[in-house]
């Protein structure tokens, strides 16, 4: 038989072991995690359609953070039959300075193109062009 005093040090490392593994031990530092960002859209920010109303855009925008803007841009071109499609562009600036595309094509008939998220922190401004071949319809800075 096996004293009990020779078995007493290996179940007392094991369950030393078991506490760290488990988290039941306590640390002179913890980690804790942050709460994740909540990220807010906003749908329909800004709206425009050529005169006709077969080609439009939609500009829609996310909070990620105090400060942290994005946005996007929608383009559709509802035309049918043997209508020309519609060319489009998203527009971004700094302060003052120009405004440089970040996303241009044309749209086919009965077509869509969505882009990909922009920054559009403090100080950014962002518009949409579209063209379906009778002028330019612009709009408003966001």
């Amino acid at each position: 038989m096996v004293p009990i005093t020779t078995i007493r040090k290996p179940i007392a490392l094991a369950v030393s072991a078991l506490a760290l593994s488990s988290g039941l031990a306590t640390a002179s530092t913890q980690v804790t995690s942050a709460s994740p960002t909540a990220v807010k859209y906003y749908y329909g920010v800004r709206q425009i359609q050529t005169d006709d109303g077969r080609c439009t855009a939609q500009l829609d925008a996310k909070k990620t953070a105090p400060g942290h803007w994005f946005v996007r841009a929608s383009f559709y071109n509802m035309s049918g039959g043997g209508v020309a499609g519609c060319s489009y562009y998203l527009w971004r600036k700094k302060g003052n300075g120009y405004y440089g595309s970040l996303s241009h094509a044309s749209l086919r008939r009965n077509s869509s193109h969505q882009t990909a998220w922009y920054w559009d922190g403090p100080g950014y401004h962002v518009k949409m062009t579209l063209n379906d071949g009778d002028g330019d319809v612009n709009s408003k800075p966001y």
